[in-house]
């Protein structure tokens, strides 16, 4: 098999890295096939993985599993139960513009598909619609305002009332699509102008194409054996220049940081899990945002618990950052009041045994790609403290993250 890689190494070797990614979403639509591309933070890699071949499984499976791969989870799964995993077909690592790894899962199905993407090359042909898309769904932006507002009002009362601790509502926003834009293009944009962030877009018959730059890990595995997961609350504005160590913070955002905090601490308490390192709060940048972030370390081989992230990853998700506390009454007050699915928003995803490494981050700083309009999701940390008008200013502040490179100016290229 080591000739044909070879030949494909050759011949991706001389196209440019959007170019290859429109065509292996070309190929994906056709096959069809799955397609998941992703840049991790601080990083100049891009990588695409396409297969054709992808099942839902279990969590514990999509991990136990040693070959390279790629989980999807929506906000609404189970116990672990309904995560999407992508089997790496075709792998292909692009530094900077240029392809420097090739890697092939499954030869009976990895060559062929590999072969179209190469023919969709050498043709320089790019049909109408090159991405998967599902039906639109209905939206009514003028109602979201006056519904998002009543369900912060709603999440207060429950507070007051001590039925919650904290409630993270969302809300969509539909964005019309000015100009002709493709997956690769916002994608490439989004990684120019947010460094810090897990960039991904996954193109699947099972969900459309969706898009995000987040700035949540749930889990990351390192090739060391060491295990690491972050609390990330506080949201305000960041200004170009800024100097990020004079940013002050209220005691709102200060509680709402803590609460994640505590709930992750508590998840490792109740698996007795005390050996971990704490880092922080500290100051991070998210793009146009500055947020609260926390980091927890744990040394997998001294604690002797191989399977930490399993059991980390159910215990977290839905975090408390995009449901809120008591997880099981936050998640059933959003169930209640709030009035459209949440889909991969708020869910889960990232890259298997890339590498050696495993990165997985809660899918926020989304969007869901369809024809001629874009469907953004945004939510908000709601405590006791918080005021209705000021939480839709901070989801229309995170929508800004994504709706800033979907009608962005072409001479920003």
């Amino acid at each position: 098999m080591m000739k044909p890689i070879e030949n494909a190494l050759h011949t991706l070797y001389r196209y440019d890295k959007q170019d290859i990614i429109r065509a292996f979403l070309s190929a994906a639509v056709h096959y069809p096939a799955s397609v998941c591309v992703w840049r991790l933070p601080e990083q100049q890699q891009t990588v695409i993985l396409a297969s054709c071949r992808h099942h839902l499984t279990t969590l514990d499976d999509a991990l136990h599993i040693n070959s390279r791969g790629f989980i999807i989870s929506p906000f609404d799964v189970i116990e672990g139960r309904g995560i999407l995993y992508i089997p790496a077909d075709v792998c292909v690592v692009i530094q900077e513009q240029q392809v420097v790894d090739l890697f092939i899962g499954d030869a009976s199905s990895g060559l062929p598909l590999l072969t179209m993407v190469i023919d969709i090359l050498h043709q320089s042909v790019t049909p109408p619609m090159p991405y998967h898309i599902l039906s639109s769904p209905v939206l009514y932006n003028n109602e979201e305002k006056s519904h998002f507002i009543e369900i912060v009002e709603q999440g207060i009362l429950a507070i007051k009332q001590a039925k919650l601790k904290k409630i993270v509502p969302a809300r969509r926003k539909i964005i019309d699509i000015i100009h002709p834009i493709s997956p690769e293009t916002i994608f490439y944009q989004l990684c120019k102008r947010y460094a810090s962030a897990f960039v991904s877009f996954i193109s699947i018959p099972e969900f459309g194409t969706w898009i995000g730059a987040s700035p949540e890990l749930i889990i990351h595995v390192n090739r060391d054996q060491m295990f690491k997961t972050v609390a990330i609350a506080g949201t305000q504005s960041y200004n170009k220049g800024m100097d990020v160590s004079q940013a002050t913070w209220t005691e709102k955002e200060i509680e709402e940081q803590a609460l994640v905090s505590r709930f992750i601490i508590d998840q490792f308490k109740t698996i007795r899990v005390r050996e971990f390192e704490e880092s922080g709060p500290r100051t991070m940048i998210a793009g146009n945002i500055l947020h609260l972030k926390t980091e927890f370390t744990v040394d997998l081989k001294a604690v002797q618990y191989p399977d930490l992230a399993i059991v980390m990853l159910k215990l977290l998700h839905p975090t408390s950052a995009v449901c809120g506390m008591p997880k099981k009454e936050s998640r059933l007050f959003l169930q209640h009041h709030e009035a459209f699915p949440r889909k991969l928003y708020g869910g889960y995803l990232g890259p298997v045994n890339i590498d050696h490494e495993t990165h997985v981050y809660v899918n926020i700083r989304c969007m869901e790609l369809l024809n001629r309009s874009a469907v953004l999701y945004a939510g908000a940390g709601v405590t006791l403290n918080s005021d209705p008008q000021k939480e839709w200013l901070e989801t229309e502040l995170k929508c800004q993250t994504l709706e800033s490179v979907i009608n962005y100016r072409f001479s920003d290229k």
